[in-house]
């Protein structure tokens, strides 16, 4: 003998729905206008800083870390200030997984005059910039005379032909320079840029105007012939979370386009396919918005699993409800009997 508790339940649920119908709109209204608000929310700031934070290198006690992410607890300590010497690098200058972002340049003759004065104005550029903490590059490698006293690789603006022409053979011979920031074939060099966390708002201060800046300066040098690219650590990842995210969007609309073919196939008539339709669309829609109310969308799960899982749920669901009504009327239901 069949349990009838399920059925006494469902009766139960729809004779309830049926007769607290203003209470379903108060709540349907209320799961819509929270998902409105999700979806045109914009995240905290102190959200904001926690993500800065997560993506900031991770750097104790070192230089190379921004102002707003020193650590607190040796703000507390008293501490003599670290004498500065002439030339003296900071700490872990060439280890590039410290670096946020590194701005590759590539010319056919980057020891030209045009060249040099072209990278030596979009470094001075780029550290003018909010966001950015500091530019090192090949120039700012320090190189000891026979006077013991510091003095750059590269020489300045007005010097001769010939003194840019020693100056190759001097930046590949030393050993800081080649293989670190210049190519052996000296015809592509590195920029490591740091950034100021604090400063950024969003990716594309982080990224696109980065470069775009840098692009900007070198096109006044035409003669130069500078090809500039970013990458690093921080263009990188946030690539990767581009590419993850038009992933996640293609096979989202694949899933809805099949359950909407499935829809017209199985039932034809435009009302059953809204309803069959419209219930999985409305559920994505308050799972979308409610979860980005919240935060929760950073999670591979919920951000690409659960709204196609929605779709499949409530489309079944949708032909199973469609199927009951048509089965119902055939027997001779009333509407609102075969709702039931």
């Amino acid at each position: 003998m069949q349990s009838t508790g399920p059925l006494l339940s469902t009766d139960l649920l729809a004779t309830a729905f049926e007769k607290n119908r203003w209470a379903i709109v108060i709540v349907i209204l209320f799961l819509s206008l929270g998902a409105i608000y999700g979806v045109i929310h914009t995240p905290s700031a102190s959200r904001e800083e926690a993500d800065a934070a997560a993506a900031a290198p991770q750097l104790e006690n070192s230089s190379l870390k921004p102002k707003s992410q020193q650590d607190s607890t040796a703000a507390k300590r008293p501490q003599k200030p670290a004498k500065r010497i002439p030339g003296r690098l900071p700490a872990r200058t060439y280890q590039h997984t410290t670096t946020e972002c590194l701005l590759v340049a590539e010319a056919d003759n980057l020891f030209a005059r045009d060249s040099i004065r072209a990278l030596r104005k979009i470094a001075q550029r780029l550290e003018a910039m909010p966001q950015v903490s500091r530019v090192f590059w090949v120039d700012r490698v320090p190189n000891l005379n026979m006077f013991g006293l510091s003095s750059p690789l590269l020489p300045a603006d007005n010097a001769s032909v010939v003194k840019f022409a020693d100056a190759r053979d001097r930046v590949m011979k030393h050993p800081l320079a080649r293989g670190q920031l210049i190519s052996d074939d000296g015809k592509t060099c590195l920029m490591l840029v740091w950034l100021e966390w604090i400063h950024i708002a969003n990716d594309d201060e982080a990224t696109t105007e980065i470069l775009e800046t840098a692009r900007s300066v070198a096109s006044e040098y035409p003669a130069a012939n500078l090809r500039l690219r970013l990458t690093g650590r921080v263009p990188l990842y946030m690539g990767a979370q581009r590419a993850l995210n038009r992933n996640h969007l293609k096979f989202q609309i694949i899933g809805y386009t099949l359950v909407l073919i499935l829809a017209v196939l199985l039932f034809r008539g435009i009302p059953a396919v809204i309803i069959v339709a419209g219930a999985p669309a409305l559920g994505i829609f308050w799972s979308h918005g409610w979860l980005k109310l919240y935060d929760q969308l950073d999670n591979p799960l919920t951000g690409a699993v659960l709204p196609v899982l929605v779709s499949m749920v409530g489309f079944t669901d949708g032909v199973h409800l469609i199927v009951h009504i048509r089965s119902a009327r055939a027997e001779g239901a009333t509407p609102m009997e075969a709702a039931k």
